[in-house]
């Protein structure tokens, strides 16, 4: 099992090695063939590309010319986990990543149809925020002695349902993404999105407790604006 599949022509094998290194270093398991596969010939070749797909939950293609995303083997890995996504066998990201001078509207209709990233953007947590997995967990803060509940509706817990909204911060976690419901766009908002982002990492061990893993975490605002890591 593979949390990311990195798709690129060869030329393009620099710029993938950057990616891999820093995918690796955030702890996500990652095929990119150049790595992951032993030179075999092309059927086995293929083989083991095909089950790669299968097998991972992200895909990111790499790409310094829009060429270079409609070259046959490329086309090919992108087309078959696309078709996947749309036919609701899988439920990842598509993330292209592109450098230079590619622009989106020269870019195939099906990949523009998903994320796409600069190169200045690959490396950096508005990345990984698009590769969370599925699972979301909800958590509630009592801002009154800095505590976070995790691992149900806020308003199942009984002794939480009343706190006033000034006294309480409410989000939501997906894989190493966790999200605070306030705006830090809103002058009002952003001290209580700092404080939700110092409590949440203050909290580590009661998210253990929870079963709630905080490694690696990205926190953002309900805007996608990153409280941590800055």
């Amino acid at each position: 099992m593979y949390d990311v599949f990195i798709s690129c022509k060869s030329e393009d094998f620099p710029l993938a090695r950057q990616l891999h290194e820093y995918l690796w270093k955030n702890r996500f398991r990652v095929f990119f063939s150049e790595f992951s596969l032993p030179q075999k010939g092309t059927a086995a070749f293929r083989e083991n590309i095909d089950e790669a797909l299968d097998a991972s939950e992200h895909l990111i293609v790499v790409a310094s010319s829009a060429e270079h995303l409609k070259s046959r083997w490329v086309k090919a890995e992108w087309g078959a986990f696309v078709n996947e996504v749309r036919s609701g066998r899988k439920d990842g990201n598509v993330v292209t990543i592109i450098f230079g001078d590619v622009e989106i509207k020269d870019m195939p209709l099906a990949l523009r149809q998903y994320e796409v990233l600069k190169w200045e953007y690959a490396r950096t947590p508005r990345l990984l925020s698009f590769l969370a997995p599925v699972q979301q967990e909800i958590f509630r803060i009592d801002t009154r002695d800095d505590r976070i509940y995790w691992g149900r509706r806020p308003t199942t817990h009984k002794d939480l349902k009343n706190i006033t909204n000034n006294k309480r911060i409410d989000g939501d976690k997906k894989g190493r993404v966790v999200r605070v419901w306030k705006s830090s766009y809103n002058d009002r908002k952003r001290p209580q999105c700092n404080l939700a982002a110092r409590i949440i990492l203050k909290n580590r061990e009661a998210a253990e407790g929870s079963r709630i893993n905080l490694s690696g975490v990205v926190i953002e605002d309900n805007n996608g604006v990153i409280l941590y890591p800055r």
